[in-house]
């Protein structure tokens, strides 16, 4: 299995509907109407809002969290340095001024068309009925998880964690290709292994560890 497979949306609906929230705002600020009433993009509300993208993108799978975090660096770095610059790189700008806006531009238009792509993606993301199980707490959604945000989901136990995380793990290559996905090459702190919320496999080894 590759990170390839994995759905582009891995987190709970919450998360989910947070991170299209955070794209509200970052789309606002793209296209703000000025004073004079045309429409600019607010260079500084901008800078701010991809500050805060990696509260949000944990809701994303691995490959698709780190190019728009990739997207976003770039845009963020020739924001930055014009905010630095000043007025005078709009009222009279230099070469080097008219340069930097132009990388500013492209930069907007690369990130600008990926995060349309996600909110378009983001219209596949559907919940389910969850199928029957002892579980009292079951997830209802497709969502794919780590082994914590998992047991979170299934409310299992403090004290049953480490038994439910490594009954996961003894048991992984016999819940079936649909409950399990390997993330390849992960970034810090993200799991290894996802568990598909809703799959029968899962919820019949999670109702074993929840009172």
């Amino acid at each position: 299995m590759t990170a390839k497979q994995l759905p582009i949306y891995v987190g709970s609906p919450e998360s989910i509907q947070t991170f299209l929230a955070w794209l509200d705002d970052f789309e606002s600020a793209l296209v703000t109407r000025s004073e004079d009433g045309s429409f600019v993009c607010d260079i500084g509300k901008l800078n701010a809002v991809i500050a805060t993208a990696d509260n949000y993108l944990h809701c994303l799978n691995p490959v698709d969290a780190e190019k728009v975090s990739d997207l976003l660096r770039d845009l963020q770095k020739h924001t930055a340095a014009l905010l630095a610059a000043g007025r005078s790189a709009f009222i009279s700008p230099t070469a080097a001024d008219l340069e930097l806006r132009q990388k500013v531009a492209h930069a907007k238009k690369a990130a600008s068309d990926y995060i349309v792509w996600l909110r378009l993606q983001s219209k596949n993301v559907v919940t389910t009925p969850a199928k029957k199980t002892n579980s009292k707490s079951a997830p209802t959604s497709t969502s794919w998880m780590g082994v914590r945000e998992l047991a979170d989901a299934y409310k299992v136990p403090a004290d049953k964690f480490d038994a439910f995380s490594k009954a996961l793990q003894r048991k992984r290559l016999s819940l079936g290709d649909e409950a399990w996905q390997e993330v390849h090459n992960p970034q810090p702190n993200q799991p290894r292994f996802l568990y598909r919320a809703d799959a029968t496999a899962i919820q019949e080894l999670a109702s074993r560890y929840v009172k």
